[in-house]
């Protein structure tokens, strides 16, 4: 088994063999079958949340001083950073990796942010300046959902260049959330209240 001095965050490749770990100072990269470490990095800023592309070639990392960091492991043995932003918010608390584009990403970090990263050396981001802390995106990527302390957030992201919000709804707390695979359930954490189940028609689920 792999183990790691301390971790805030992991992910595991498609393959199963390694495990990305994210402490306070360092990703890791691990091989799971004997817990060996096969490289690391040095990042700014104390990390948070981790989140893989599709080839599986760069980890998107965001910290709990605000930044975004796009790191290349298509070398698990030398991570390199190749481009970073400072976000707006407070900290990153989610990252949600579009599945319809290679260049977008979008991020809670107290602020709900759109990124492009066509070109990692110069990310650009469009921003809603609502409490996005925790979110999901629905499969047409047409809208977003965030939580934050005390409510529910609904956002129109069909033109990237300018979202908005659409509608806001009180609830008792932040926690994860989910939507469902056919996009009409959202599951959202709500702190000590527990779940709640909304769900989603109309213009909210478009």
């Amino acid at each position: 088994m792999a183990t790691t001095t301390s971790s805030q965050a992991i992910v595991v490749n498609s393959a199963g063999d390694h495990v990305l770990s994210l402490n306070t100072a360092q990703l890791e990269i691990l091989k799971i079958s004997d817990g060996s470490k096969i490289g690391d990095l040095t990042l700014n800023g104390q990390q948070g949340q981790i989140k893989l592309n599709k080839q599986e070639t760069h980890a998107y990392v965001g910290t709990f001083d605000k930044k975004f960091i796009i790191v290349d492991i298509s070398n698990y043995a030398s991570p390199t950073n190749i481009g970073e932003i400072t976000l707006l918010g407070v900290q990153v608390q989610d990252i949600v990796v579009s599945k319809l584009s290679a260049n977008r990403v979008y991020v809670g970090s107290h602020y709900f942010s759109i990124l492009d990263i066509s070109d990692p050396t110069t990310i650009t981001k469009v921003d809603v300046a609502v409490d996005c802390r925790f979110l999901a995106v629905n499969s047409a990527e047409t809208r977003a959902y965030c939580s934050s302390d005390t409510k529910l957030f609904t956002l129109d992201i069909s033109d990237k260049s300018n979202p908005f919000k659409m509608h806001e709804q009180v609830q008792p707390g932040a926690g994860a959330v989910v939507i469902s695979y056919d996009d009409q359930i959202l599951y959202t954490g709500v702190g000590a209240s527990g779940i709640r189940i909304y769900t989603l028609s109309g213009a909210y689920s478009d």
